[in-house]
């Protein structure tokens, strides 16, 4: 189920977060440490203009001596996997303090039955 998630408070400078997240088999997510992903994970804002201009974002990693860099279109795509992956870390961290979170009221949102 898709939560709503209305703040950010994970904490990738959290040594027993981070911890948690390789036993879990989730730290590749956050890809390396102290690159400018992990530190864009880190902030509380990110926009994407600043995120697709940074970059260590637009080029892949150098292979046989060549860097490819991303089109417009994989970078939006990127975009929402960056996104996408700052949930998914709230709802880790979230797991990893043992806290509850609260289902999205149906009624807003609709159900199953309602699409």
């Amino acid at each position: 189920m898709i939560t709503v998630v209305h703040s950010l408070d994970y904490d990738l400078d959290a040594k027993r977060f981070v911890s948690f997240l390789d036993r879990k088999a989730q730290l590749h997510l956050c890809r390396q440490q102290d690159s400018p992903y992990w530190e864009m994970l880190q902030r509380k804002f990110v926009s994407r203009d600043e995120f697709v201009s940074n970059p260590s974002i637009q080029y892949a990693q150098e292979f046989k001596g060549e860097c490819y860099r991303y089109s417009e279109e994989e970078l939006k795509g990127f975009w929402r996997i960056f996104l996408r992956t700052r949930v998914y870390l709230q709802g880790a961290y979230d797991t990893f303090l043992h806290r509850k979170t609260k289902e999205p009221d149906q009624a807003k949102f609709g159900s199953k039955r309602d699409q």
